[in-house]
């Protein structure tokens, strides 16, 4: 597996670790069930977000090297009884991801490693995120978003987790 795609589905399978458990904590403290329905849709963004990581990764590595060795057939196979199973994997995240947001927002409060990670966990938790991207020392975070998630909801989950966005 390649380094970047091992490290990023670790960290968003680590962030739904514990994003499973905010929700557990959600329904049995019995919250809203719209506010839970919620939460559960984002997780599976982020669940389908990794499926498309290992995707990447299986095409740029196993599939190119079993072509190379012409078992072109038998990787085709193997990629479309993947995809009978994985329906997130058979198009797009949603109907509007042709229609991609992106975006640097500033944010003077970053300090830290730790900043990094609460920023990059919470926006990657929302549905709609492509990308989220925090650069420590330049204090801004990079977005790419699709329509059905509008800025200010990115914002607040931002400064939700104490940062201050430049506006």
């Amino acid at each position: 597996m390649k380094e970047q795609h091992k490290k990023d589905a670790l960290n968003r399978l680590k962030t739904v670790r514990g994003h499973v458990e905010s929700v557990i904590r959600m329904v049995e403290d019995e919250r809203y069930c719209p506010e839970v329905m919620k939460q559960v849709s984002a997780l599976q963004g982020s669940l389908e977000r990794v499926n498309r990581v290992l995707l990447q990764n299986h095409l740029e590595t196993c599939v190119t090297h079993a072509i190379t060795e012409g078992r072109t057939a038998e990787i085709v196979e193997e990629l479309m009884e993947t995809m009978r199973y994985t329906a997130a994997v058979t198009g797009p995240a949603n109907p509007t991801e042709q229609n991609m947001n992106t975006t640097t927002l500033s944010v003077p409060t970053i300090s830290c490693g730790h900043c990094k990670s609460s920023i990059e966990g919470a926006v990657n938790d929302l549905a709609g995120v492509d990308k989220v991207e925090v650069h420590i020392e330049e204090r801004t975070v990079d977005l790419s978003f699709d329509d059905s998630l509008a800025l200010d909801a990115i914002i607040e989950a931002i400064e939700e987790q104490g940062y201050d966005v430049a506006r």
